[in-house]
């Protein structure tokens, strides 16, 4: 459940950064990638706890390390966003053109 909810609000963001930066992909490619990576992460972690009498993959400790490694993605994740985000609000602002975008900054 942590991992969706984290990642909902994740994928919020980034299309958050879409929307603001043009719909320009190579602005969101690198958070996108860190997402899915921490999903993957995540998801391996939580399934060698349910498999905890059959070690195939991990070692007894390893399964700790995994969950710090998403927590780890999760914040540089979140924290890159909401930089990008506003990074562009301030550079927006100091623009004509901010009506443009004045309903979208309401949103967030």
């Amino acid at each position: 459940m942590v991992a969706i909810s984290s990642s909902l609000t994740e994928f919020v963001n980034i299309w958050r950064c879409w929307e603001l930066y043009h719909r320009r992909w190579t602005i969101i490619v690198i958070p996108f990638v860190a997402v899915i990576c921490g999903l993957v992460t995540y998801g391996t972690a939580v399934s060698s706890w349910y498999r905890a009498s059959s070690p195939i993959f991990f070692a007894p400790g390893q399964q700790i390390i995994m969950t710090i490694e998403y927590c780890a993605l999760t914040a540089a994740t979140n924290i890159t966003l909401t930089s990008l985000v506003i990074g562009r609000i301030v550079a927006i602002g100091s623009w004509r053109h901010i009506r443009t975008y004045s309903g979208l900054i309401e949103i967030m």
